[in-house]
């Protein structure tokens, strides 16, 4: 067992997750192809507002925590075990981490849909209560993916947890920090899209127009100009989900003693 573990500092670590994924932009990119893929594939025809004939709304509840997991795991080990991708797997590591998230999901926004059953102010409160406790649960979750994506049983992922006493409010705090980053990144980045992507694509496309592409076949400026938004926030998005979880590997490292290589944050015993 490792003894005297270092505290947690939130601030570093969000700090330390940033710039982590930019210096492995490139792995990250490489490493997490589909998940991109599926992130452009998710905001073309949002910021569209087309219906998706391929694929109903209703089932990115059950697609997004698929390839999330198999971006997750492989994430995780780059992180923790210098694994770089190779062949698409989707194995038993990337199944416990699917069911895992999936599982808080359906916690989540099940309790959320209590909501409206709640009335009175005192069923409304006990509600946004039992809200509080579902989400503190569901960032807890996220401690267990470092663990199960480099081949940890639950047991002894739960044993770092509990060695990590004294930064479990540390953790919770960092991945609300980071999560809001996150949406303050994107966000950030949406505006950028919109003055500095769409404005100047339209007007050099042409508002409206209809360009040749392929066999005589034509294709909207506007839907040009919405993919490469679309591809924009699919790189963006991808970037921030990265970022919270290296956080994440980093704070994981420290509780089993391991040392992220290129942050210099690890577990070893305070002397």
């Amino acid at each position: 067992m490792i003894a005297n573990i270092p505290k947690l500092k939130p601030w570093k670590s969000i700090w330390l997750g940033y710039k982590f994924t930019l210096i492995n932009f490139v792995p990250l990119i490489k490493s997490t192809s589909l998940a991109i893929a599926s992130l452009i594939f998710y905001f073309f025809p949002y910021e569209n507002q087309i219906p998706n004939p391929l694929l109903p709304n209703a089932s990115y509840a059950l697609l997004q925590p698929l390839i999330f997991a198999y971006f997750a795991v492989g994430w995780h080990r780059y992180i923790l075990l210098g694994e770089r991708a190779g062949t698409f797997r989707y194995g038993a590591r990337e199944l416990k981490c699917f069911l895992l998230l999936f599982g808080a999901s359906i916690l989540i926004g099940l309790t959320f849909e209590m909501f409206g059953f709640a009335k009175t102010n005192m069923a409304q409160l006990f509600m946004l209560l039992v809200a509080i406790c579902t989400i503190i649960v569901g960032l807890i979750v996220f401690f267990f993916l470092p663990g199960l994506s480099i081949g940890h049983s639950v047991k002894s992922i739960w044993q770092s947890w509990n060695r990590f006493k004294g930064s479990h409010a540390r953790f919770i705090l960092m991945q609300i920090v980071s999560i809001g980053t996150g949406i303050v990144v994107f966000g950030t980045s949406v505006l950028f899209a919109g003055y500095f992507l769409r404005q100047p694509l339209m007007f050099i496309l042409g508002k409206d127009a209809e360009i040749e592409w392929f066999a005589g076949t034509t294709i909207s400026s506007v839907y040009i100009t919405e993919f490469v938004i679309a591809v924009f926030h699919g790189f963006v998005a991808t970037a921030t989900i990265a970022a919270t979880l290296s956080s994440v590997s980093i704070a994981y490292a420290i509780s089993i003693g391991h040392v992220v290589q290129g942050t210099g944050e690890s577990g070893t015993p305070k002397k």
